[in-house]
């Protein structure tokens, strides 16, 4: 993930009008380009690549860490919602006619994911089927038969777009009017005809209409960890960039007990460098976990997931009640 990547960096690949990296691993005592190339291998083309490769690596190990230091009593949902329509057909039709699918929750860090569709229209042929959230389009041919109903699933199309047009590419086609119970339920026994993360509407030329046409969608708002790390990312980025910073030095140092390089640089105090692999990982482990002296990235969690304040980060602590007696 670039939130993570880009904490690091190397000097000669600064790029203007960008900001730099935090740390840069020229930055480490021994370490520049000329050593970088010198324990290379030949599939990594340059001591740049190289470089370039041990960031990323180390960013991965960083990023599954993580994970691991989401503390008791809360949890990163894999999903919000999920939604499946209950419409159903009607002997009405229209041209250029579908759905609009919203998606509505509070996170910042989710996306909507539509699953599957039933589709019903008025004519027999080959027809394309588009889902469109205005920045990627997805085009699905699929054969139809006059007033049989189709069933599309696996789709698996993904958006951070809060919405997804569904609609037909071809204007002729007639796609039929759909009948959907009410937003409202009644009383405390009614059930909830419409999920409160995700809103279908209906769609006639274009725009936004009262009445949804042809496709009765099956779709989700799930959960983003990536998302979701990057913003805690964000909110410490100078301990999680050291923390990269000691892991990519460390798997740097660490190369030189597989190289196969016959060069000055991988050849000399091999036993050093394997030292100082060891070295540099346990500053990495103190910044991951803390010790007694230093405050690491475990300890600060708990209070990073609450400033998150996101619906997809669920708080399950256990509260107590204490009485005083005067």
């Amino acid at each position: 993930m670039e939130c993570i990547t880009s904490l690091v960096g190397l000097r000669e690949l600064c790029v203007e009008n960008t900001p730099p990296p935090l740390f840069y691993l020229d930055d480490a005592e021994g370490l520049d380009r000329q050593a970088l190339s010198q324990l290379a291998k030949s599939s990594d083309g340059s001591g740049k690549a190289f470089g370039l490769k041990i960031i990323e690596s180390s960013s991965r190990f960083l990023i599954s860490d993580i994970e691991t230091l989401i503390p008791k009593g809360y949890t990163i949902k894999s999903s919000l919602n999920s939604f499946c329509n209950v419409c159903t057909y009607t002997s009405l039709a229209a041209q250029s006619a579908g759905v609009k699918i919203k998606n509505t929750s509070a996170s910042k860090n989710s996306y909507l994911s539509i699953d599957s569709l039933k589709v019903k229209i008025q004519n027999t042929g080959v027809f394309t089927v588009v889902l469109d959230d205005d920045v990627t389009l997805k085009s699905i041919p699929v054969e139809f038969t006059a007033g049989v109903e189709v069933s599309i699933i696996n789709i698996s199309y993904k958006t951070t777009s809060s919405s997804v047009k569904i609609y037909f590419a071809e204007a002729e086609v007639l796609s039929v009017a759909l009948s959907c119970p009410i937003q409202k339920s009644c009383g405390c026994s009614g059930s909830t005809k419409q999920s409160k993360d995700i809103q279908i509407v209906g769609l006639l030329n274009g725009s936004e209409f009262t009445t949804q046409y042809g496709f009765i969608p099956c779709a989700s708002v799930v959960c983003s960890i990536d998302n979701l790390i990057c913003a805690i990312v964000n909110q410490q980025p100078r301990l999680f960039a050291v923390s990269l910073f000691y892991r990519t030095c460390a798997r740097y140092f660490a190369e030189f007990a597989t190289t196969q390089r016959n060069n000055t640089n991988a050849s000399f105090g091999e036993k050093e460098k394997l030292e100082l692999a060891d070295y540099y990982y346990s500053l990495y482990n103190e910044r991951l976990r803390g010790s007694r002296n230093i405050k690491g990235i475990a300890d600060n969690m708990a209070a990073v997931l609450n400033n998150i304040n996101d619906p997809c980060v669920e708080c399950n602590r256990f509260k107590t009640v204490s009485w005083a007696i005067g």
